[in-house]
C-alpha cells in the first residue's frame, strides 16, 4: 500500500472493507501514535509557556 508506514483514514476503511486486518492494524496504530505523539508535544508547550512565564508582579494598591 503506503511504502513510508505513513496512513490515512482513508486507508484504514478500505483496509476494514476488504476485511484485511492485519493491514488494518497497522493503519490504526500509525494513526494513533501520531496524534498521541503530537497531543503530546502540544502540551508540552503549553506547560513549558506557563512554566517559564516571568511572574506578574500585583501592585499595591492605594487606600483611601
Amino acid at each position: 500500500m503506503i511504502e513510508n508506514d505513513k496512513y490515512s483514514v482513508t486507508d484504514l476503511i478500505i483496509n476494514a472493507v476488504e476485511q484485511k486486518p492485519d493491514e488494518f492494524g497497522n493503519a490504526f496504530n500509525s494513526l494513533m501514535m501520531d496524534r498521541l505523539a503530537s497531543a503530546v508535544e502540544n502540551r508540552k508547550q503549553e506547560i513549558a509557556s506557563v512554566m517559564f512565564k516571568a511572574p506578574e508582579v500585583v501592585g499595591e494598591t492605594e487606600e483611601e
